[in-house]
C-alpha cells in the first residue's frame, strides 16, 4: 500500500543539453534573504478564501473555482469566465491556470512548460494583457517556478521501465532569463526541483527512487551558486512551500508524518504530526508573507484546509466530509 501511495505522488509530482554546469559548493545558507523581507502580519480571521471545489456532495462532479467564507464555510462560485481558473492572483484580481511558484509574487505573470517526452517549450504569460512569449525550446523540461527575472525548470530524461512505465529522471536545474538571454544549466543532478523564490531554488526527492527512500532537502543560492543540505531528518521528505522570509515547510514521512518549518537560519520547528492515514497539510498552497494556506491529503470524499501563522502555528480552519476542496489563493 505504501508503494502505491508513493508512486501515485511521484506521478503527480513529475507530470508536466548544453555544456556542463558550474560546480556548486556546499555551505551554510546566508541570513541575507530573511533580512530582506519583513514578516507580514497574519491575515484577518474572517475572509473569502479562493478554492477549487466539487459542488455536489460525495465528491461527484467536476471541480469549480470560487470562494469559501471563513468562518461559515459558505461557497460562492467565481464568475463564469473565470470558472476554469486554478489559482486566484489577488494582486490582479484574475484567475489563472497555475499557482505558486509558477505564478510571480505580484500576480502579473505566470510561466509553464508544454511538450512531450522528447521536446519542450517554456512560455511566460502577461496576466493583464494575455501576451505570451516563448522563453526557450529544447528539453524535455519540467517547470519549477518564476522569479522577477527568470523562469526555472528541471531537465528530465524519460526512461522506460517494465514495472513502472515511462519514468522522468531529473538531469539538473536550468534558468531561462525573461529578457531573452541564453538559457543556462545550473546543476547536474537527479533531484526533483520543486520551488524557487527570488533568493534560491529548492529540491527534495530523488527522481529515480520509486521506492521513496529517505532524502534531504537541498537549497541552491541563486546569487552565490552554492548548494546547501538544508534539511535532513533521514526520512522521505517533501517541500510543500516556502514563505516570503525564506522559511520552508517540509513534510517528513515515515511511520508517522511530520510537518517542519525550516527557517533560513536556526533550527527546524515541528508544527504538526499525525498518522499516515490522517488528513495532513498538502499542496496546493498559497503564501502571504509568513502566512501559509495548505490544502490536505484527499480521502475518497473528504478534505481539510489548514493555515499556518507565526502567532498561532498550524490550525485546521475547515473540514469537509463529503467533497474535496483545495486552496487556490490567499484571503480576499
Amino acid at each position: 500500500m505504501a508503494m502505491i501511495k508513493w508512486l501515485a505522488f511521484l506521478a503527480i509530482a513529475l507530470a508536466g543539453c548544453g555544456a556542463p554546469p558550474p560546480s556548486a559548493s556546499i555551505t551554510s545558507p546566508s541570513a541575507a534573504a530573511s533580512a530582506a523581507v519583513s514578516p507580514q502580519a497574519s491575515e484577518t480571521s474572517s475572509c473569502r478564501l479562493p478554492v477549487r471545489y466539487v459542488t455536489a456532495a460525495q465528491g461527484a462532479g467536476p471541480y469549480e473555482s470560487g470562494f469559501l467564507t471563513i468562518p461559515g464555510l459558505a461557497f460562492s462560485p467565481a464568475a463564469e469566465e473565470d470558472s476554469g481558473g486554478h489559482f486566484y492572483a489577488r494582486a490582479t484580481g484574475r484567475w489563472v491556470p497555475v499557482g505558486p511558484p509558477a505564478l510571480s509574487p505580484d500576480g502579473g505573470r505566470y510561466a509553464y512548460i508544454e511538450g512531450d517526452i522528447n521536446h519542450s517549450q517554456a512560455f511566460v504569460v502577461d496576466v493583464r494583457t494575455g501576451t505570451q512569449s516563448v522563453l526557450a525550446s529544447g528539453g524535455p523540461w519540467q517547470g519549477v517556478g518564476l522569479t522577477g527575472d527568470a523562469y526555472y525548470a528541471m531537465s528530465v530524461e524519460y526512461r522506460v521501465s517494465v514495472a513502472y512505465g515511462s519514468l522522468p529522471i531529473g538531469k539538473g536545474l536550468w534558468r531561462f532569463p525573461l529578457d531573452g538571454g541564453a538559457p543556462a544549466q545550473l546543476t547536474a543532478d537527479s533531484r526533483f526541483w520543486t520551488w524557487v523564490d527570488e533568493y534560491a531554488a529548492y529540491a527534495d526527492l530523488t527522481t529515480g527512487d520509486v521506492a521513496g527512500g529517505p532524502n534531504s532537502i537541498l537549497r541552491f543560492d541563486l546569487t552565490t551558486r552554492q548548494l546547501t543540505t538544508w534539511f535532513d531528518h533521514h526520512k522521505r521528505s517533501r517541500l510543500l512551500a516556502v514563505d516570503a522570509t525564506g522559511a520552508g515547510f517540509v513534510m517528513a514521512e515515515a511511520g508517522n508524518e511530520e510537518l517542519w518549518r525550516v527557517p533560513l537560519s536556526g533550527e527546524p520547528v515541528n508544527v504538526w504530526s499525525g498518522e499516515s492515514s490522517d488528513f495532513r497539510p498538502e499542496r496546493p498552497v498559497a503564501v502571504a508573507g509568513t502566512d501559509v494556506w495548505f490544502s490536505s491529503s484527499m480521502g475518497s470524499t473528504g478534505s481539510a484546509i489548514y493555515r499556518y501563522t507565526l502567532r498561532d502555528g498550524l490550525e485546521k480552519v475547515a473540514a469537509f466530509g463529503d467533497r474535496p476542496v483545495a486552496v487556490s489563493g490567499t484571503c480576499v
